[in-house]
């Protein structure tokens, strides 16, 4: 909305296929333009509750590893989220950040350091195993990585607990069972969508991307790894995503937020770091920081970024 806003003289916004409205940009705002996005106001300030950080849900000391070119793309990489906070990880792309959920949730191996969750040291487990213990992971490609859209609904809400009682039994599927969660979660998660049995290619991008935060918190995990939540969807369906991260922060949840949306880490974020080139370059208190100084530190500018928080 701020790039339309900043570069376009006139704007048409769409909604169901339809024009909703055409505005002429020194005329309109981003809550108006949001509005017609989706048909009713949209709350973008994020309202976050005071909460006394507890224990350290994850540790991650020293860690490195190497990208699929065999280069080093982790760096040394140490860091602590505990429950009840929301830790940022800032940066322009490309900077290790994908990797480093991969190495979290299992998807990549590290080369040096360990990874501790709850006290336990998780670094060479498995991913379903990790899955088991507690660690959720909102993928950052949720077409490539993040579910099946060619499999319906209820297939994607299962992928997690499919060989789990009572959805299954001798690897027998009870379809009356999945279709009940199936149908519990998408009321729970506001999906629009036309049945459980659809082809997930038939929602929005916004909705897809509820169906794989619905599936992620099903098994209320400890720690929620987050990686670009709200890339690509709707002013709506940001709203919805960012009001549940808060929830599960008030719920004394751990969460790492991976964003490339600066606004979006300012303002979940209790702290924020920031990777370049691999490393964690600067570490921010949430009510600390500011575009300039987190976007000097993404920038590879340390000195003149720690000038600033001093």
């Amino acid at each position: 909305l701020k790039e339309v806003l900043r570069i376009s003289q006139r704007v048409s916004v769409m909604r169901s296929g339809k024009i909703a409205g055409e505005v002429e940009t020194a005329e309109t705002d981003e809550n108006e333009l949001a509005r017609l996005m989706v048909g009713r106001d949209v709350v973008f300030r994020v309202e976050k509750k005071p909460v006394a950080p507890g224990d350290p849900v994850l540790k991650v000391k020293r860690v490195s590893a190497y990208s699929n070119r065999r280069l080093p793309c982790l760096r040394q990489v140490s860091f602590e989220v505990c429950r009840g906070e929301i830790v940022g990880i800032a940066g322009v792309e490309g900077n290790g950040q994908s990797e480093l959920a991969e190495v979290l949730t299992g998807l990549r191996t590290a080369s040096g350091g360990s990874v501790t969750f709850i006290d336990r040291n998780i670094t060479h487990l498995s991913v379903r195993r990790r899955r088991e213990l507690g660690i959720a992971h909102i993928p950052e490609d949720r077409l490539k990585t993040g579910a099946d859209i060619h499999s319906s609904v209820a297939d994607n809400l299962i992928v997690n607990t499919y060989h789990k009682m009572p959805l299954s039994r001798w690897t027998v599927f009870n379809p009356l069972e999945i279709n009940a969660m199936a149908g519990r979660l998408i009321n729970q998660f506001s999906v629009a969508t036309a049945g459980t049995n659809i082809p997930l290619e038939s929602l929005s991008g916004g909705n897809i991307q509820k169906i794989v935060l619905a599936r992620e918190l099903e098994g209320d995990p400890d720690l929620l790894i987050a990686s670009q939540p709200t890339r690509g969807v709707d002013v709506g369906a940001i709203e919805f995503i960012h009001q549940q991260l808060i929830l599960l922060r008030e719920n004394m949840h751990g969460i790492l937020l991976i964003s490339a949306d600066l606004d979006e880490i300012l303002s979940l974020s209790d702290r924020i770091l920031v990777m370049y080139e691999g490393a964690i370059v600067g570490e921010i208190a949430g009510a600390d920081a500011t575009e300039k100084i987190v976007g000097l530190l993404m920038a590879g500018a340390h000195n003149e970024a720690d000038t600033m928080v001093a």
